[in-house]
């Protein structure tokens, strides 16, 4: 990582753990329709983050993790944080924990490319055989041009990343 991505990484922690503080201290209505629609939507969140622990226990250690909810997301488990943040949002009706959610979202996607790139460095063997398809409608054009800026690279010896194979599209 980063210096900048470390600070980011900190300053997501402390949204984080504020939120959860936060969270302690707001008014729920059980009565009111809003409370039913955000429990289900955490309830789904919850239900997501569980399958994604469950496959990423069961998954090869030194392999990417391609099947069950890995293969609709590449970040399982940060899409269900969102999704809860937005259920805990609409059960108390808090546009403050609304907000906090939304940054949320944005530090993890800028956390989860430095994990990719990680991933890209260390598993260069195995990811070099996959194609980057998911059906999440995330953009993969940063690495994307890491890949070819890493095949660019081939006469001086070290590579970073992995390519892909001659002919395969990378995306969906």
């Amino acid at each position: 990582m980063t210096n900048k991505e470390n600070r980011l990484s900190n300053i997501l922690m402390v949204i984080m753990i504020t939120s959860l503080i936060y969270s302690f201290f707001l008014p729920l209505k059980l009565s009111e329709v809003w409370f039913y629609t955000g429990l289900i939507i955490y309830l789904l969140a919850l239900i997501v983050s569980l399958i994604a622990l469950q496959n990423f226990a069961t998954a090869q250690k030194d392999k990417p993790i391609t099947k069950g909810i890995y293969s609709f997301s590449r970040n399982p488990m940060y899409l269900s944080g969102f999704i809860a943040y937005i259920g805990i949002s609409i059960a108390s009706a808090s546009w403050i924990f609304l907000l906090s959610g939304i940054v949320y979202i944005i530090l993890q996607h800028v956390l989860a490319n430095s994990e990719e790139r990680f991933c890209l460095k260390n598993m260069k063997t195995h990811i070099k055989n996959i194609r980057i398809e998911h059906q999440d409608g995330l953009d993969y054009t940063n690495q994307i041009k890491m890949i070819k800026m890493n095949n660019n690279k081939e006469e001086s010896g070290e590579r970073n990343a992995v390519s892909l194979p001659v002919g395969s599209n990378p995306i969906p």
